[in-house]
């Protein structure tokens, strides 16, 4: 019945089965069908848009815990609850969702549930318009960190302090947040911990009047893709790099930016890059001189790579409609 939840698509009948393992409760009282009955119940949650329904269901595999007191139960319960943080709309409720983890991890002490409180916590830094209450969701996952030192819950606390940066006004702040995450980077090496302090760093470039301190976090964001070569990386570094050309008023300086773009073209060929290149090398054709050759030059350059970027985007599209009609699984 349990593998049957696992298949079904809708989510009252998930439910439905989920009862039928709790008559088979009543008759064989036993820990292992009750864990059974718990992952039935958190099955039937998934998918489910109603916040309220699934804190219900995580609610009901809180009473099969109250009888059979097992750390599995307890992850069932604590990954139940976490579903729910990401459909509660309210961040307060999410944190006190967090706290009810938090509470299943003082009598059962796992990475595990410690990593779905950490989880939890980073949900409840989404839109969390608040930066320090932010952080300080962020600085709660890094004592779960202390105790649990896993790179899951690593990337959990890099994901909230990069939340931090979104609604953060002041730009140093951003970037002293972004180096918080290079900490975490020390610590724990790996991408999916660069991408964040990439975007981080991405934001503390936004609204900068400055080029030069523009470049400069490009050139951090660099470092990052020297040791992860992603694209995802590199679209971060294409960013800050056209965002300096919207503030560059020299013809010559904006056009090197914009090489700078080329250049991780040339590694990571993928439309988003090419789009921002086509965009800096216009750009830098707004301030040349009017009709001047060097004008012209850079309008037919941002041609070409606008043109490119539109076949990038046309083979995407090729790609993805051949694989829809491929019939196969993912």
């Amino acid at each position: 019945l349990l593998n049957v939840t696992a298949m079904e698509p809708n989510a009252r009948k998930r439910e439905a089965l989920a009862h039928r393992i709790g008559d088979l409760l009543k008759h064989y009282n036993t820990p292992e069908i009750a864990l059974a009955q718990a992952n039935a119940l958190f099955n039937a949650a998934i998918d489910e848009p109603d916040a309220r329904k699934c804190e219900a269901l995580a609610d009901r595999i809180g009473e099969l815990l109250k009888h059979y007191n097992t750390p599995e139960i307890a992850l069932t319960q604590a990954h139940a609850l976490l579903n729910v943080t990401g459909r509660e709309p309210n961040a307060r409720k999410r944190e006190a969702l967090a706290d009810r983890i938090g509470e299943l991890l003082e009598h059962y002490n796992t990475p595990e549930i410690a990593l779905a409180q950490a989880k939890a916590l980073r949900n409840a830094t989404v839109d969390e318009r608040d930066t320090r209450r932010c952080e300080a969701l962020a600085d709660w996952i890094g004592g779960l960190l202390k105790h649990h030192n896993t790179p899951e819950i690593a990337l959990a606390q890099a994901e909230a302090l990069l939340n931090a940066t979104t609604g953060e006004p002041n730009a140093r702040k951003r970037e002293a947040l972004a180096d918080r995450i290079g900490e975490l980077l020390n610590r724990h090496n790996t991408p999916e911990i660069a991408l964040q302090q990439a975007m981080a760093l991405y934001n503390a470039a936004v609204g900068e009047p400055d080029t030069g301190k523009s470049e400069v976090l490009a050139d951090r964001i660099g470092e990052l893709l020297n040791r992860y070569n992603t694209s995802e990386i590199a679209l971060e570094q294409a960013k800050v790099l056209y965002n300096a050309t919207c503030s560059e008023q020299d013809t010559r300086r904006c056009e090197a930016v914009a090489d700078r773009i080329g250049e991780l073209l040339k590694r990571h060929s993928t439309p988003e890059i090419a789009l921002l290149q086509a965009k800096a090398l216009r750009n830098a054709a707004v301030h040349a001189p009017f009709l001047s050759l060097r004008r012209m030059s850079l309008a037919w350059r941002a041609e070409g790579v606008r043109r490119a970027h539109e076949e990038m985007c046309r083979r995407a599209a090729g790609r993805e409609k051949g694989g829809g009609d491929s019939g196969t699984e993912n």
